[in-house]
């Protein structure tokens, strides 16, 4: 029996500490695995773009490029999930990555440049980076760093940058445009603000300088997106081969569910993570639960919710794209992570296997291994044979594309599908498995947190311990002198509480796009806590509160090819100055915390750190006595 610490240390940590985020465990989404189908066509589809494209604090990051944070949670892989259920095979490339510029999709070695050519759709958001995402995000909210003049710098430089990441983006689409044929589509995904209504004015010096931080950050998405949606509208009328569409509901649809700009409250109905905090879900009472995090990289992002709430956006603006490859296309060229891809048959009306991998998890896992991109080039696809250990012997045989794999032993190799049409043609196609001890890819010798699970091997303050498990990761816990929030903290602030935020229109909750009978349509909560915990609110109550609503949002936390694991529990943190694990512009703002909770967080983490690391090591030695 193998010994898992993680439930009995995190009622620990959320005793010892009264979290203001819950951590529950993933749930897996129960559905039936999908029936081999006739032949409906198949379609390449490939996400490019920075790390709201990526997935970065969504979980679930599968590559072994660290810093990626390609995660199997984002809205382009459900999206691709969903148009597996309409009876076209759909094949998902990712390319994105966390902190990307318009420049890494550019030139030679850039994004468009791996593109398949052959690839149907291109999915992407791009330029938010460009324009100082995270400076605004570290000045403009973050405690120790935020400021009212930095912040209205920030803001004023993103706006003067606007055109130039206009004109960047016209060159990738250009590009696009020159590399794929005639009739491949393009979906380009707006951004969602930053920020509530909530009244948010920083001050500086005790009042010498004020900015109204809310409306400014929150203007400038407006402007994004005006601008975007005119650069695809002069594409479209010049460029009738390569259709853009823009994915412009993004704003509105994340209205009232954006992150509270207050230091010591949470918007309840958030599909953006804020500080401290990742993997974001439903919650059985219609609030947002979510896992504690230390990595600053996954702060102000999507969560899960909120990459279901923009797949949903493009199934209803896109649907099934109308280029849907015919069942007897050509035969096409292996995605970036595809290990092997090996035609076992001659003839255009051969089958196409596929698996979309790779997979990350821990020791333990069941996976949920995903075939259905496999599609037949005439008839159908009669049996899926499995090499589950990579020894070329296909050992099990299923006739539906989607099984559930539980990998009890450790294992770092591939994993192999064959195919097989009912004329008896074949197609094998292989990709990476990795089960770790941990659920993370670094090797425990070189592991900054060996017995936790940090993908990114992120690390704050430069030590040498990862911010998953370190004790004293150096977070700031005060203001600098001087600068407080209107209405919250400020030495001439009124006796009377602060502003409340301001309702939707008519009162009415903020909603959900939901397309309508959608596969992905219906919400799945996280029944494992349905009282998520919040942070005491400040005296204008909690951002959501007031008429406020649960969203109606799907959320699948455990999405197909993705491992049932326990969750791991994490700690705060900020953004680190000069560390190797990021580039720095991927390096978005954390929050502080009070000194009494940054205490209590030190005390708790080093009491799970060191119990996390013996039992690690009495786990690889009991693994080494068998």
């Amino acid at each position: 029996m193998v010994f898992r610490p993680r439930r009995s240390l995190l009622t620990l940590l959320v005793g010892l500490l009264m979290l203001t985020i819950l951590v529950p465990f993933v749930i897996v989404a129960s559905s039936a695995p999908a029936a081999a189908a006739p032949a409906g066509g198949s379609l390449r589809v490939v996400l490019l773009g920075d790390s709201y494209s990526a997935g970065n604090g969504a979980g679930d990051y599968y590559g072994d490029d660290k810093s990626a944070y390609r995660s199997r949670n984002n809205w382009a892989h459900r999206y691709v999930d969903w148009v597996n259920t309409q009876n076209v095979s759909a094949m998902l490339t990712n390319l994105a990555h966390s902190g990307a510029v318009t420049d890494d999709l550019l030139g030679r070695s850039g994004q468009v440049a791996a593109m398949p050519t052959d690839t149907d759709l291109v999915m992407l958001t791009i330029g938010g980076n460009d324009v100082g995402f995270a400076d605004i995000v570290q000045k403009c909210f973050m405690l120790g760093m935020r400021d009212a003049k930095s912040c209205k710098s920030t803001v004023d430089s993103a706006n003067a940058l606007m055109d130039d990441v206009m004109a960047s983006t016209s060159n990738i689409l250009q590009m696009i445009d020159a590399r794929l044929p005639d009739g491949a589509q393009v979906a380009l995904v707006g951004y969602p603000r930053l920020a509530t209504s909530r009244s948010y004015i920083l001050k500086n010096l005790f009042g010498s300088f004020a900015y109204d931080a809310g409306t400014g950050v929150r203007a400038l998405s407006e402007t994004a997106r005006t601008k975007q949606a005119k650069l695809v509208a002069n594409w479209n009328a010049a460029h009738p081969g390569l259709k853009v569409t823009y994915i412009d509901g993004v704003v509105s649809a994340f209205n009232g569910h954006e992150p509270d700009p207050a230091t010591n409250s949470r918007n309840d109905y958030r599909w953006i993570n804020e500080f401290f905090e990742t993997r974001g879900r439903l919650a059985a009472n219609g609030k947002t639960t979510s896992t504690l995090s230390l990595d600053a990289a996954e702060f102000y992002h999507p969560n899960i919710i909120g990459h279901q709430q923009m797949a949903n956006l493009i199934i209803n603006r896109v649907g099934v794209p109308a280029n849907v490859k015919p069942a007897n296309s050509p035969a096409i060229a292996p995605a970036a992570y595809a290990m092997s891809s090996t035609v076992q048959a001659d003839g255009e009306d051969a089958p196409e296997a596929w698996i979309q991998g790779p997979y990350v998890a821990q020791e333990g896992s069941t996976l949920s291994l995903d075939a259905r991109g496999s599609y037949a080039g005439d008839g159908t696809i009669t049996a899926y044979e499995w090499d589950l250990d990579g020894d070329g012997i296909f050992e099990q045989t299923y006739t539906e594309p989607v099984i559930d794999y539980t990998f009890e032993d450790l294992y770092d190799g591939q994993i192999g599908l064959r195919v097989i049409q009912d004329d008896g043609q074949t197609d094998v196609y292989t990709t990476q498995v990795q089960i770790t001890d941990d659920g993370d890819t670094t090797p425990p010798e070189l592991d900054n947190c060996p017995a936790v699970n940090n993908y990114s091997q992120s690390d704050y303050d430069g030590d040498g311990v990862g911010d998953a498990c370190d004790p004293d990761p150096g977070y700031p816990t005060e203001d600098q002198p001087g600068v407080c929030v209107v209405g919250d903290n400020c030495p001439d602030d009124d006796a009377d509480a602060a502003p409340a935020p301001t309702p939707d229109s008519a009162g009415a909750a903020p909603g959900a796009s939901d397309p309508s009978g959608s596969a992905t349509g219906a919400a799945t909560a996280d029944t494992t806590n349905p009282e998520p915990a919040a942070p005491a609110p400040d005296a204008a109550g909690d951002a959501a509160a007031v008429g406020n609503k649960p969203a109606i949002a799907a959320d699948s936390p455990t999405p197909l090819g993705t491992a049932a694991a326990t969750e791991t529990p994490s700690s705060p943190a900020t953004i680190p100055t000069g560390s190797t694990a990021h580039d720095t512009r991927t390096r978005l703002a954390n929050t502080g915390t009070s000194l009494v909770l940054t205490l209590l967080v030190a005390a708790a983490a080093a009491t799970v750190g060191g119990t996390l690391l013996l039992a690690a090591t009495n786990r690889r030695q009991s693994r080494q006595d068998r």
